[in-house]
């Protein structure tokens, strides 16, 4: 992975191992991870970044939302507005 990687990774909430994969992920990447719901009840989204300011402010991740709408159908204003809010609560 590059310096400047991001790691996004389904991870099945339901799992025996989920807990062991999260301590992977922490310690691989210093602790710059954030995870949050998935739109069904099972899953967990983890992000993860290498290098860079994290968390990212809201209104860079609010931008890139905006600019990916521009050319996918997507809703990733609402995508935005869950890492936010997955963001302030640690």
């Amino acid at each position: 992975m590059a310096d400047n990687g991001i790691l996004i990774v389904n991870l099945w909430s339901s799992n025996e191992h989920y807990p062991d994969y999260l301590e992977r992920i922490h310690t691989s990447f210093s602790g710059c991870v954030t995870v949050m719901d998935s739109d069904d009840s099972f899953n967990q989204i983890a992000i993860a970044v290498k290098a860079g300011q994290f968390p990212p402010a809201a209104n860079v991740i609010r931008h890139h939302a905006n600019l990916l709408s521009l050319s996918h159908p997507l809703n990733f204003q609402a995508k935005s507005n869950k890492l936010i809010d997955a963001l302030q609560m640690g």
